[in-house]
């Protein structure tokens, strides 16, 4: 991701929050009542006769009739190169009955991590779900030589399908694997709290920290009440917010070396932060109290 000015960072936030909705095309997958088998894909959210709290699937046979591409693999796949068979989540989404106004997708995996898609990301770095490796579906995996088993859902992205998408920042977190469901919304009904109350009127700095901590932390970070996150970390913003608020440096080195402070730390190591992303993250956390 490249570094912003101030006013360049609040326009590319304020951007995210309006992005367009992304197109219906016809939404030719069925939704099928309950939770499904377990290579079924769960969906959940603005789903078209889906009730909230109701589980739903696509059944895997239907995935394997969308539009279908192939895609040459590695990284958490292995280290050998592995062709992929994927759909891409555009046309995924497309191809949902879903409500008008969705323009977010979210990537929810066993150990309560969840990838943040918004319909800018899908649009420019044209991000897949992964079906089968070298011809191999979820039933037969892990692929040989990988420690953990990816199943039964993987998303990624691919520098042949988006030129520059590793450069963008975090690009990891675009990457899940153990997928286990996908929920479509809207920026305004999953974040839509980080834009009110003692978010409401940010500085520029704070604007650019909200968009970081949307696309990078709120994978791992659960919200305040009402606000997507993942619950990996356990630890909520209100709980970042203590340690940034009180410690500037202890912050940016936990950041960047989390086991370098605390050992035992699960935390993964994030040490391309510059010292100007750190601050724009703490002004967003502290937004409304001392920083």
């Amino acid at each position: 991701m490249k570094r912003c000015s101030a006013f360049g960072c609040a326009l590319r936030a304020l951007a995210l929050l309006l992005a367009g909705s992304l197109p219906a095309a016809g939404a030719t997958l069925h939704v099928l009542p309950g939770p499904g088998g377990p290579f079924d894909l769960p969906v959940a959210g603005m789903v078209a006769g889906v009730d909230p709290g109701q589980a739903a699937h696509v059944a895997r046979a239907d995935l394997l009739t969308l539009p279908l591409q192939t895609v040459d693999v590695a990284g958490h796949f292995g280290s050998r190169v592995k062709t992929a068979r994927v759909v891409m989540l555009g046309d995924l989404i497309a191809a949902l009955p879903h409500a008008p106004g969705v323009d977010v997708l979210l990537a929810a995996c066993t150990d309560g991590y969840m990838s943040v898609y918004t319909s800018g990301f899908i649009r420019r770095y044209h991000p897949f779900l992964v079906l089968e490796l070298d011809g191999v579906g979820p039933d037969h995996w892990p692929p040989a030589g990988l420690a953990y088993n990816p199943a039964p859902f993987a998303i990624d992205v691919s520098e042949a399908v988006a030129p520059g998408v590793g450069k963008y920042l975090d690009i990891a977190h675009k990457q899940p694997w153990a997928v286990v469901s996908i929920r479509l919304s809207s920026m305004a009904a999953s974040f839509g709290g980080y834009y009110e109350g003692r978010w409401a009127h940010l500085s520029p700095a704070a604007v650019a920290g909200r968009e970081l901590w949307i696309n990078s932390c709120a994978s791992c970070h659960a919200g305040p009440e009402g606000v997507a996150g993942g619950t990996k970390a356990g630890r909520s913003i209100e709980f970042v917010r203590a340690i940034a608020g009180a410690d500037r440096k202890f912050f940016m080195q936990y950041v960047r070396a989390p086991t370098s402070l605390i050992p035992a730390a699960k935390m993964e190591p994030h040490p391309w932060y510059t010292d100007e992303q750190l601050d724009q993250l703490r002004a967003f956390i502290t937004a409304g109290g001392p920083t």
